[in-house]
C-alpha cells in the first residue's frame, strides 16, 4: 500500500512517522498464527480496522481540488481521488452535517484511469447551487475477515488522526438567467427574438443588490439586462477623506470581468470580489486610518443589435 507524499515540514513528518509506526505494528499483529488464543480475534479485528483507517487518512492526501479551493456558483466541479478501492464522494454545508450523513450530493466516482493506485472521479453541480462553503471527503467499503466478514465503510477523514475534511468555496458569478421552453414562442412582452421582428427590445441595464459582507472582506452585486447582453463590469476604488480630493487606490480596483446573460429576456449575473493578501491589508489600513473607500461600480454592455448600455453606481466602505 503506498503511503502520502507529504511535504516536509515537522507536522507532516510527524504525522508521517505516527502513520508508518501504526501501520508496521498492525501488519505484524495481522501476521500472528492462526491458532493464536481465541479473545485475540477481537484484537485482530480493532487492528484490521485500524489498517483501513490508516489506509483513508493515506488516500486523503491524494484527494483534489485541494481545500479551500474556490470555484464559481452554478459551476460543475470535479473531484477526483487515488485508491486500491473504489471511491463515493460525500458532500455537506458542515462537518457535523457530513458525520451524520446528512449530504447535500454524494455518488461513485468513476475510474479514470488504470495507474497504480487507480483514479476515481466524480462532478457534481450540486455542491455549488449556491453560495458558501461546502465540505467533502470520499469513502470506500472493506470486508474485514478479522471481523466476521463484516463489511465496513472508511473516510479519508478519520477522527483519530486528526484528518480533516476538505472545504470548497462557492463564489458568485455566474449568470441565472430565464431560458425558453423547447417548441415555445420565443416573443415576450417586452422581447422578441430577431428572427420573428425587426424591431429591436429595448435594452437597459442595472446593478443592483450591491452590499458588502464585511467579515469576508467581500463585495457582492448583480448586473442586470432587459434583453440578452454582453460586455464587462469593473470598479474603481479611491480614498476619500473629510473636506479632501478622492484618490485613487488602484490596488483595491475590481479588474473586468466578463457581463453574458443569454436567454429570450435578459436575466442577471452576480459578481463577486474578496480583498485578499496586499488588497486586504491596504484596506485594513485605510479604513483603519479612519478613511472611507469610494468603490465605483460599472457595467457596460450591448444587445444582438447593437444597442449600448452603461450604468454606474456607488459603494461605499467606512470603518
Amino acid at each position: 500500500m503506498r503511503l502520502p507524499v507529504l511535504k516536509a515540514s515537522r507536522t507532516h513528518v510527524r504525522l508521517a512517522l505516527g502513520l508508518v509506526g501504526a501501520l508496521v505494528c498492525v501488519l505484524i499483529a495481522l501476521a500472528r498464527p492462526v491458532h493464536a488464543h481465541a479473545e485475540s480475534e477481537a484484537g485482530y479485528c480493532s487492528e484490521e480496522r485500524l489498517l483501513y483507517e490508516l489506509s483513508g487518512a493515506a488516500v486523503s492526501s491524494r484527494l483534489t481540488p485541494p481545500t479551500a479551493t474556490e470555484v464559481s456558483e452554478h459551476s460543475p466541479v470535479t473531484f477526483t481521488g487515488e485508491s486500491e478501492w473504489p471511491l463515493t464522494f460525500e458532500f455537506a454545508r458542515s462537518e457535523a452535517e457530513l458525520a451524520a450523513h446528512h449530504y447535500i450530493d454524494s455518488g461513485a466516482g468513476v475510474k479514470t484511469s488504470e495507474t497504480t493506485p487507480p483514479t476515481y472521479s466524480f462532478t457534481s453541480t450540486k455542491v455549488s447551487a449556491e453560495e458558501g462553503d461546502v465540505y467533502w471527503q470520499a469513502a470506500f467499503t472493506r470486508t474485514l475477515t478479522h471481523c466476521n466478514n463484516e463489511s465496513a465503510t472508511f473516510t479519508t477523514a478519520p477522527g483519530d488522526f486528526d484528518v480533516k475534511p476538505r472545504k470548497l468555496i462557492v463564489e458568485p458569478g455566474i449568470p441565472t438567467v430565464e431560458q425558453p421552453e423547447p417548441g415555445k414562442s420565443t416573443c415576450g412582452p417586452h422581447t422578441c427574438n430577431s428572427k420573428e421582428t425587426d424591431s429591436p427590445a429595448h435594452l437597459a441595464v442595472g446593478i443592483t443588490a450591491a452590499h458588502i459582507i464585511r467579515g469576508a472582506h467581500k463585495v457582492t452585486y448583480v448586473v442586470s439586462c432587459t434583453a440578452p447582453c454582453t460586455g464587462k463590469t469593473y470598479f474603481h476604488a479611491s480614498l476619500v477623506h473629510r473636506h479632501s480630493k478622492r484618490i485613487p487606490v488602484g490596488l483595491l480596483n475590481f479588474a473586468a470581468h466578463k457581463v453574458s446573460i443569454p436567454g429570450t429576456k435578459g436575466g442577471d449575473q452576480r459578481f463577486g470580489y474578496r480583498f485578499r493578501g496586499r488588497a486586504l491589508a491596504k484596506l485594513k489600513s485605510l479604513l483603519g486610518a479612519g478613511g472611507e473607500i469610494r468603490l465605483q461600480v460599472v457595467a457596460q454592455v450591448t444587445d444582438s443589435y447593437g444597442k449600448t448600455a452603461e450604468i454606474s453606481r456607488i459603494i461605499l466602505l467606512r470603518p
